[in-house]
């Protein structure tokens, strides 16, 4: 496993001190901080050196990208972020705000599934951020459980859903050809499998907001049926599926939803973009109002589904072997919070020119 620096202590613009490593991900680590003069907690994001390889210029590009996009979008679904700098050891870093509460996913592993009102609540919240966030010319491209926290309230109130990690956020340009990239190039698929639609599997380069559209509309499927729309034996498997055969259905797994809710959900999960809602609030209110009628007509929302032994943890995309390759046109997101956690050492200031 790769070593950290351990930043522990690490002063950071002579406001902030590093208390605690919460864990590493796919561009660097994140840590705990607390604002000196404030004494409040924050969240601190480093792009490591040690984890990029060879990768580092595309990386720093989206590292940068990152912050970009969090300071462009104001928004109560949006994780907010307060800070940008550079540490004393080179390395640049992100300062956000810190949530209390857990991811969804988390929730979904203990839970498996929600209430229909629950699940569209948060589905909605949701929907709402990346609607801000596709006004801004952004599009999230990770949407999933993992990357949407639910912050809990002191009153006991539902939890406010928010969208985190930007890291694979790109803006879009009109051109010529329509939307594109600088930084990802066409052939290579950056996302995560399961929650990635057709066009983004086989690596296109013109990729916009429906991308979100499938990624929020799996999302919103999995609290309903604790699986995710499409699966297989493999990662193979998955990835073939999602770009030729489709999603399975909603009611195949929740009979009790078949009718408008499952056709008014599958359209966000359609292979053929164009066959997608074009936008997150047309996704949005479409079901809003499906859901809607049903409580009118005095029908009882249906609850969440219950197995008579609960599997030990959630459905959704096969785990990779550890020796297993993913094909040229995909990429695997490094896993989050390694259990062994991360070794740590004690980092060097860079020295100025001319030291010997």
């Amino acid at each position: 496993m790769e070593e950290l620096y351990d930043r522990t202590g690490m002063i950071l613009a002579g406001r902030y001190r590093i208390t605690e490593l919460l864990g590493a991900g796919s561009m660097g680590s994140v840590w705990v901080a607390e604002q000196l003069a404030l004494r409040t907690q924050v969240v601190v994001k480093f792009r490591e050196e040690l984890l990029i390889g060879a990768d580092g210029e595309e990386s720093a590009a989206r590292f940068l990208r990152e912050a970009r996009t969090l300071a462009s979008v104001r928004h109560r679904n949006v994780v907010e972020l307060f800070e940008v700098g550079t540490a004393d050891t080179g390395e640049p870093y992100l300062i956000m705000e810190k949530l209390k509460g857990q991811t969804l996913g988390a929730l979904l592993a203990a839970r498996r599934t929600l209430p229909l009102a629950e699940a569209f609540a948060l589905f909605s919240g949701i929907a709402r951020g990346l609607e801000a966030v596709h006004a801004a010319g952004i599009v999230h491209r990770d949407v999933k459980p993992d990357n949407i926290f639910l912050v809990a309230q002191e009153d006991d109130g539902p939890p406010i859903p928010k969208l985190l990690d930007f890291g694979l956020a790109r803006g879009t340009e009109l051109g010529g050809g329509g939307l594109s990239s600088k930084i990802t190039r066409a052939g290579r698929a950056v996302g995560t499998p399961g929650y990635m639609p057709s066009e983004q599997v086989r690596g296109l380069a013109d990729l916009d907001e429906r991308v979100d559209v499938y990624a929020l509309a799996a999302t919103f499927y999995e609290m309903l049926a604790a699986a995710c729309p499409v699966e297989g034996e493999s990662l193979t498997d998955v990835l073939i599926a999602t770009a030729t055969d489709g999603p399975t259905p909603l009611d195949a797994h929740r009979p009790d939803y078949a009718g408008p809710l499952t056709m008014a959900l599958m359209r966000g999960l359609a292979v053929d973009r164009d066959s997608r809602y074009p936008t997150m609030r047309a996704m949005r209110e479409r079901l809003a109002k499906v859901i809607g009628e049903w409580e009118t007509q005095g029908v009882t929302l249906p609850p969440a589904a219950h197995a008579a032994t609960p599997p030990a943890v959630r459905s959704g995309p096969p785990p990779i072997p550890p020796a297993a390759r993913i094909p040229a046109r995909t990429t695997e997101r490094p896993v989050i919070n390694p259990p062994d956690g991360p070794r740590l050492r004690v980092p060097r200031p860079r020295r100025a020119s001319g030291e010997g």
